[in-house]
């Protein structure tokens, strides 16, 4: 192959890669139109994972023990959120199986190994594919946000937009990306003392804090970042750092305040809400954080009467879903941990919290000493994952994602164990800068 074809099939692979991520993250999954394509990837996966992957590993293929504990969830867990409801609800097993279906889409790191074990894709691909999604997205969704008008979408897709008259409407984008651009830049920073790579870091969390407006997002991606940025310093650095940052979030938030003073006022009193419901489980004027009170009330019994396989999960094709079969508005989504172990018990929460574990596995296998951007940002990101799903249930909910970053830690540690096979006892620095 000449040197001018190198370029354009590695753009072509980085695109193909992206569909494949868009798809597999349900990154567009509320956009009008979008449900019947997520339905039909899913089904795509499907075929893969018993046309391809099953002969594929049949064959004498070696399967490892991530793989053995993905298909595990895959085969399991829905099987046991289909047969509790059954019991507790008298829902027909195959409403539950349905209403399950996108953990499926946790196919997808099955492929991504195949994919890199074939060599149709390298890790450097898959990181130029997550930083492109990031800019563009960011980009994409900052000019919906500003220059669209929320209410001309309000019949046209489910979830699309959200709101009401009274409260204002707006968009519901998908930040995964934004995340991950913001941790991949700001470690970036960090670790290169590279004052571009922290203004592109700033641009990433003006998003979350004026557009998105996400508190969890917010807060769980400061505490992932300020993590690493603790756990690398050293204590005479971090204590030199550390003023710099409240200074430049001090300018950014009274810069922020003179733009838009609302906005900053309105996210303050979001933030003060969700303190207040959280610590005296008061009601407040914040909607949100008060159906979070009543739906953990709802589900402390069910917890007490289920506690080990939990209640199940209820589509809500059937009866109106739980606020049918309950009499009382109820989304366990809404309420994180608490409404992972209402329908898996908490059998199901250590088998989903599995995840972690083999996250921190791949990542202590790996040299403090080895630096690597696209190491660093998916260490972040599974951080920030678990922290968000505290509150949000995503390691559950959003499943396919956490599965999906774990798998690129160990295809990483995988690549840094081949070339490196000393790897814990040596100073490497590889990837992007």
């Amino acid at each position: 192959m000449s040197f001018r074809l190198i370029k354009p099939v590695r753009y072509f692979k980085c695109s193909i890669f992206a569909i494949f991520v868009i798809l597999s993250f349900r990154t567009l999954q509320y956009v009008p139109g979008m449900t019947m394509v997520t339905e039909a990837w899913i089904g795509v996966l499907l075929l893969f994972a018993f046309l391809v992957y099953i002969p594929f590993k049949a064959s004498s293929h070696r399967i490892t023990y991530y793989e053995v504990y993905i298909l595990a969830i895959l085969l399991f867990v829905p099987l046991l959120g289909s047969l509790t409801a059954w019991v507790e609800f008298g829902q027909p097993i195959l409403y539950g199986l349905l209403a399950q279906r996108n953990t499926f889409l946790s196919i997808s790191s099955l492929m991504l190994l195949l994919m890199v074990y074939r060599e149709y894709i390298t890790l450097d691909v898959v990181e130029r594919t997550f930083v492109f999604l990031s800019w563009l997205l960011l980009v994409t969704f900052t000019a919906l946000q500003i220059f669209v008008d929320p209410t001309l979408f309000v019949d046209a897709g489910k979830g699309f937009v959200s709101g009401s008259e009274n409260a204002g409407y707006e968009f519901r984008l998908k930040a995964d990306f934004i995340i991950f651009g913001l941790l991949y830049y700001a470690f970036v920073g960090f670790r290169k003392r590279n004052a571009r790579a922290w203004f592109f870091a700033s641009l990433f969390m003006l998003y979350l804090v004026i557009l998105d407006e996400g508190r969890t997002l917010i807060v769980s991606s400061i505490l992932a970042s300020a993590f690493f940025i603790f756990k690398w310093s050293k204590a005479e650095r971090f204590l030199a750092f550390f003023p710099k940052i409240i200074i430049a979030l001090s300018i950014i938030l009274a810069s922020l305040y003179y733009v838009n003073g609302n906005n900053v006022l309105n996210l303050g009193d979001r933030f003060s809400s969700a303190f207040t419901v959280l610590f005296s489980q008061e009601m407040t004027s914040d909607f949100s954080a008060n159906a979070r009170i009543i739906e953990t009330r709802v589900a402390i019994p069910y917890i007490e009467k289920n506690p080990l396989f939990g209640n199940g999960i209820v589509s809500h094709k059937w009866k109106g879903g739980y606020e049918g079969v309950m009499g009382e508005y109820f989304y366990p989504s809404d309420i994180g941990v608490i409404g992972v172990v209402f329908i898996y018990g908490i059998i199901g929460l250590f088998a989903y919290l599995l995840q972690f574990y083999f996250a921190w596995y791949f990542s202590s296998r790996v040299s403090e000493r080895t630096h690597m951007p696209f190491l660093d940002a998916i260490k972040g990101y599974i951080l920030f994952f678990l922290i968000h799903s505290l509150i949000t249930g995503h390691f559950v909910h959003h499943l396919e994602i956490g599965l999906f970053f774990v798998m690129l830690l160990a295809l990483i540690y995988k690549e840094i164990k081949l070339f490196q096979p000393n790897s814990k006892a040596n100073s490497i620095t590889i990837g992007r800068s």
